[in-house]
């Protein structure tokens, strides 16, 4: 039967990506980015406005928590949704996806251009696409920086899906877990499930409208 994320999936994944971001710091900052989610401004730019009551935050309160966990919501929506475009298996496109959120989507799209072109080169494997890094234009570090990055959200995942241990869910807190509940109405996120398309119309009619 075809379901929508429950609270606890949808936690896990978006929580393990938080902590990955930005250990859950309310003003964590770093040389490009800023707040939970570790938007840059022109990302920020892009995404918050399409939150209600967040566009103008984007640039008076970057820190603002709510804005940053739905904002971080939608872009991995659409960045879930380009990459299960090029890669049939959802495994590969998550994992594209989380990349592009790091180090953008452009480079997980070169290397899926390279792969069509490279005999033996299965675009579904995202081993074989990593393995294509260095050729698409990207230095090892960078390389090895965003091939790391889906590997420590993937590792923080497990203890938030401890269905015994409600630990996962208070560290969020009241605002971020209000704000995760409205945009799991708003928008139900498909990153985490197996099959886009089911989701999509597991939740037609009972939802409102994205945007």
């Amino acid at each position: 039967m075809d379901q929508i994320p429950g609270d606890e999936e949808w936690y896990a994944r978006h929580a393990a990506m938080l902590e990955t971001e930005s250990a859950f710091r309310p003003g964590a900052e770093s040389r490009y980015a800023q707040g939970w989610a570790q938007f840059t401004p022109p990302t920020r730019g892009d995404w918050w406005p399409k939150v209600p009551g967040c566009a103008e935050l984007a640039e008076t309160d970057p820190f603002n928590q709510r804005c940053n966990v739905l904002a971080m919501n939608l872009y991995m929506e659409w960045l879930y949704m380009r990459a299960r475009r090029m890669a049939a298996e959802h495994e590969t496109a998550l994992r594209m996806a989380r990349k592009g959120y790091n180090g953008g989507l452009g480079w997980q799209m070169r290397e899926h251009k390279l792969c069509q072109a490279t005999p033996g080169c299965d675009p579904n494997n995202w081993r074989h696409l990593e393995a294509l890094c260095r050729e698409a234009g990207r230095s090892e570090a960078a390389c090895r920086e965003n091939a790391s990055y889906p590997e420590k959200i993937a590792r923080a995942e497990p203890k938030y899906r401890e269905r015994k241990k409600k630990r996962a869910l208070r560290v969020l807190g009241g605002i971020a877990k209000a704000a995760a509940r409205t945009a799991v109405a708003v928008s139900p996120s498909p990153v985490g499930l197996d099959d886009l398309q089911r989701a999509r119309r597991a939740v037609r009619g009972r939802m409102p409208e994205k945007r």
